[in-house]
């Protein structure tokens, strides 16, 4: 599918502000109202004694619910299960006969008392493991993963690791994924001002928020001290991680090279060349197996796809033809 928004909707920053406008809420929450109300929330195990929160909206279901297909809907860095593109697609799917489980990242959402430790990009292995809790407690024959930004790349190191975990999933989608995560530092240190303001802001929010359940855990000052990101950065892996430097952290969770070679479950990554936060050049440094496609639109910003002077999203387009080529027990 071929992303073509009107000409005044095609500006990288438009785009991408627009993913997460709260311009679209009133709309978005009436589309989610059925969505909203049987939304329930759950405690995840994801390894010995951590615990990932999530929202799960389920249809009224008359004997089994095996057959009907569950979509797994993962955030951006500092996004939540109630960010517009999340309510948007949750939204979308739900109302067309899917159910819909949105999971939070550790210390996303109301998350932040559930572990003592912090978040970061390399805890794969905890969502791994709810990705196989969540297999287990809500088993169905059809479950798909899509992930934002950040939860994009999260998710395809789910695909990554789906045949060695036995995890059941039978697509993934990877939307505005981060590939580089040092050009992605780059881009947002260097590019427009309102990103590093919006994502220091909501990384500062989120780092009092973790101080007033583990006071022991963030040094408040340490947090007001840090003039930017990078900065912000090194203290969380200095203080909270086992990497000796943020080189290596960042090393951690990227996806260049042949990491994506490993993929064997069917996968999608869908991204923009005008997105002003993810370099499209990352793209050209991955070597993905052939399960695995790369969709690469003219327009889009990050995580944008807003395609009407409406702020409907195309991405929920390509999510039904995507999901409903594959499942053949949808009930509308």
């Amino acid at each position: 599918m071929l992303f073509q928004p009107p000409r005044l909707l095609r500006n990288r920053h438009l785009q991408s502000i627009l993913a997460s406008s709260k311009l679209r809420k009133p709309k978005l929450l009436k589309a989610a109202k059925n969505m909203l109300q049987v939304s329930r929330e759950e405690i995840l195990r994801a390894g010995k004694s951590t615990r990932l929160h999530c929202f799960i909206s389920e249809h009224e279901h008359h004997g089994s619910n095996h057959n009907r297909p569950l979509v797994i809907l993962i955030h951006g860095w500092e996004g939540s299960a109630e960010s517009s593109y999340m309510l948007s697609s949750a939204a979308c799917l739900y109302n067309n006969g899917y159910d819909v489980l949105r999971l939070h990242l550790r210390d996303h959402g109301p998350s932040h008392h559930l572990n003592s430790e912090l978040f970061h990009g390399a805890r794969i292995d905890e969502v791994v493991t709810a990705i196989k809790s969540i297999n287990k407690l809500f088993y169905r024959a059809t479950t798909y993963l899509v992930g934002f930004s950040l939860g994009g790349n999260f998710a395809l190191r789910v695909a990554m690791r789906a045949k060695c975990h036995d995890l059941k999933l039978t697509k993934v989608i990877a939307i505005s994924p981060v590939i580089e995560p040092t050009n992605t530092m780059t881009a947002l240190e260097k590019g427009a001002v309102l990103y590093r303001t919006y994502f220091m802001r909501k990384w500062r929010r989120s780092l009092k928020l973790k101080h007033q359940a583990y006071p022991e855990k963030v040094v408040i000052e340490d947090v007001k001290s840090s003039r930017d990101l990078m900065s912000l950065t090194e203290m969380l892996v200095e203080q909270h991680t086992e990497f000796d430097s943020v080189d290596d952290y960042f090393h951690s969770y990227k996806l260049t090279g042949k990491a994506l070679s490993e993929i064997d479950v069917p996968t999608l990554i869908i991204t923009s060349k005008d997105d002003p936060v993810i370099p499209i050049d990352d793209f050209n440094e991955i070597k993905p197996s052939s399960q695995v496609t790369v969709s690469i639109q003219t327009y889009g910003g990050h995580c944008g796809f807003i395609k009407d002077y409406q702020l409907n999203s195309w991405l929920n387009d390509v999510l039904m033809q995507q999901f409903d080529a594959l499942s053949t027990n949808i009930c509308r």
